[in-house]
């Protein structure tokens, strides 16, 4: 089996939010330089995208851009709960070829940091789930790739039966032409 503790993916940081709460309802910060810089992070932001899933059971990924495109990312999920997964691309990394995967809620105050290097998916775990993205490198469609969420060999095991999902998603790479893929473009 490869599943690995998401703790255990190199770069991969669960971060703790603060949340303020007043009658309003609540204000939370997912993305701060000053403290993304000093947590070594990257505070290169290029864009910042919602992905809006109306059913339960929905799979998005698992997504990556190659070299010289490839993108750190912040995760949040900011309405529903998502089970959030991570491959390691990575073949100097110890998870390489590996997967973790972890729940994020959007009562949580969590954010997820992925480095370049690990392709990310999620499948939604109640209707009219959202998600926050901050990523680091500008879309590039020619080194934009998605690998096949039920490939045997990450046999990962989502936690409902898989419902929407894109063709691109449902006929992505397998991990090993994904692995060549990454290193090859590095």
């Amino acid at each position: 089996m490869s599943h690995v503790d998401f703790s255990e993916i190199p770069g991969a940081r669960l971060l703790q939010n603060v949340r303020t709460n007043d009658q309003r309802g609540f204000f939370e910060k997912i993305f701060d330089k000053k403290v993304f810089a000093s947590l070594k992070l990257n505070t290169d932001l290029d864009s910042i995208a919602i992905s809006s899933n109306t059913h339960i059971g929905t799979l998005r990924g698992l997504h990556f851009q190659s070299p010289p495109f490839a993108e750190d990312k912040i995760v949040s999920c900011i309405l529903g709960s998502i089970f959030d997964v991570v491959v390691d691309l990575r073949s100097d990394s110890p998870t390489f070829r590996k997967w973790a995967a972890v729940k994020l809620e959007s009562d949580d105050e969590q954010a997820l940091y992925l480095p370049a290097g690990v392709a990310h998916g999620f499948q939604t775990l109640e209707d009219n789930s959202s998600v926050l993205y901050g990523i680091t490198s500008s879309y590039n469609p020619a080194n934009a790739h998605s690998i096949r969420y039920s490939d045997p060999e990450l046999n990962i095991t989502w936690p409902l039966s898989v419902g929407i999902v894109s063709a691109k998603d449902s006929e992505g790479l397998f991990l090993a032409d994904a692995v060549n893929l990454f290193k090859d473009a590095r």
